[in-house]
Parts: structure tokens; C-alpha cells; sequence
């Protein structure tokens, strides 16, 4: 398992996004304590750090595409890739990456479906140019809530067949909604945007909405996510630290990382 920092200059608070994965790696430690089964997930696994992704501040087309490399050699390697954001925009390079059929599996408060600027790639609008490449299959989006999910991202990801389940129906009907959502699948992509929890739980990201899924509700949703497939990648994106002090929004989202690779490859 391979763990990469990836950050992307062209977004709102760029000079935050850019020690973010320091902050998550710093943070890490702390998260993989409080999982008692640790040891047991980890065990005859090798944990290598790859470092960060340099960042072009003023050519993110650049730094989009030494991302992309990046997690290139790593699956080259075959090695499984984790990759630490970040905005939510890098997660389109690190899909471009992969060239197996995948099901990508959105865990976040916002759907991302947004029109966003003509060429312009931002953390609102990389599900469009995600669903558009020749390996995504299946676009699952789970945990969505709130009034930023406007008219035109609802009818983009109508458009583009993505299956979504709100944050609403989870608390409604269970996590087994979300789930029942995964179809089976070959290869599985998890882009997990840590403004999907309650902003009581994780504070410390750019677009806090209420009425989040707790944490015993993602976690339920991560080990459950193995049983649908061979899970192959996964992104955790969009903590912000200058809004968070206590850590715990990086804690917490390290902790769901620990219990969905230990549902994966124990």
C-alpha cells in the first residue's frame, strides 16, 4: 500500500489545500491507535509513504498530469494507492490513471456535478470529466444533503446515469440503502470527501453542511464496500486543518480509512 499526497492549486483556499496532506499524515498516526484491530489489518502488509505530488501553481493542467504519473507508477507497481488530498478536484487525474473497468463509489455532501467554468477543472465539477473516461463504468454517489445540490448538479448527474443516495434516505432506511446502491463489480474506486460526516464529527473541511452521516454510518458503509468488489484506490479529500485544531476531522476520516482496508485485505 502506497500513500501520496496530491494537491491541486486552481481552488478556493489553494494556500489550506496545500498542507493538507502533511496535516493528514501528522494526524495519521493518532487515527490508527484508536483501532484496536490495527494490528491485525496490517498485518504482512508494507505501508510505503511516496511523498507529495509537486504542485504548479499556475499550470494546474500540470500538476494534474504529474498526479495521473504518479499514481501510474504505483499501480505499476501493484501496489494499492492512497491518496491524500487535497481538493476534491485531483480525484479526476488519479482516476485517469487506471485503465481496468471501475465502479467509483462518491461519498460526499455534494453531488460535484456542477457546469464550473469552460476548461476549467475545480473540486464542483470533476464528476463530469471522471464520467467521461473510458474505465469509469459506474458513478455511485452516497451521503448527498443539502441546498448546494441545486437544479443543474441534479440534472447533470441525472444525465449522466449516476445512482445516488441521499444523506436523508441513509438515515432513513439504514446504511444497507447505500450498499443495496453498489452493484457488483469488478473494481472498486473510493473517493471519500470528509464533508460527507456531520460537521460535528469533522469541522474541519471547506463546505460544511448539516445533517451529515455519523460516523457509525460511514463506517457500516466502508466495511461494507469490500463485499461488492476488488477495491483498488481510494482518495480522502477536502480536510481543511485551520478549521479544525482539536485534528479530529483527520483523525476520524485516518480511523475510516484504517477499517475500510482492513474490510478489504484482512
Amino acid at each position: 500500500m502506497k500513500a501520496l499526497g496530491a494537491s491541486q492549486a486552481n481552488v478556493t483556499a489553494r494556500a489550506i489545500c496545500a498542507k493538507i496532506p502533511r496535516n493528514t499524515r501528522t494526524i495519521s498516526p493518532r487515527g490508527f491507535i484508536t483501532s484496536m484491530a490495527t494490528a491485525h489489518y496490517s498485518k504482512g502488509k508494507r505501508w510505503v509513504d511516496v511523498g507529495d505530488v509537486i504542485v504548479y501553481p499556475t499550470v494546474p493542467a500540470e500538476t494534474g498530469q504529474k498526479i495521473t504519473e504518479a499514481v501510474q507508477k504505483i499501480l505499476a507497481k501493484k501496489a494499492f494507492p492512497i491518496i491524500l488530498g487535497g481538493d476534491h478536484s485531483i480525484t479526476f487525474p488519479v482516476i485517469r490513471a487506471y485503465d481496468v473497468p471501475l465502479t467509483v463509489v462518491h461519498i460526499d455532501a455534494h453531488l460535484d456535478t456542477w457546469n464550473g467554468a469552460k476548461g476549467n477543472l475545480d473540486h464542483a465539477s470533476w464528476v463530469l470529466r471522471v464520467a467521461k473516461l473510458p474505465s469509469v463504468k459506474k458513478i455511485v454517489q452516497l451521503g448527498m444533503r443539502g441546498i448546494a445540490n441545486d437544479p443543474e448538479a441534479a440534472g447533470n448527474a441525472k444525465a449522466l446515469g449516476t445512482k445516488v443516495v441521499t444523506g436523508e434516505e441513509i438515515h432513513r432506511r439504514g446504511v444497507s440503502a447505500a450498499l443495496d446502491a453498489i452493484p457488483r463489480s469488478e473494481n472498486i474506486y473510493v473517493t471519500f470527501d470528509v464533508d460527507s460526516m456531520d460537521p460535528t464529527l469533522a469541522p474541519g473541511t471547506g463546505t460544511l453542511e448539516p445533517g451529515g452521516l455519523s460516523f457509525a454510518e460511514i463506517d457500516e458503509l466502508m466495511q461494507g464496500i469490500p463485499k461488492k468488489g476488488k477495491l483498488v484506490g481510494l482518495d480522502i479529500v477536502e480536510v481543511n486543518p485551520y478549521r479544525d485544531p482539536s485534528g479530529r476531522t483527520a483523525q476520524t476520516a485516518i480511523r475510516l480509512m484504517v477499517d475500510l482496508l482492513g474490510a478489504a485485505f484482512h
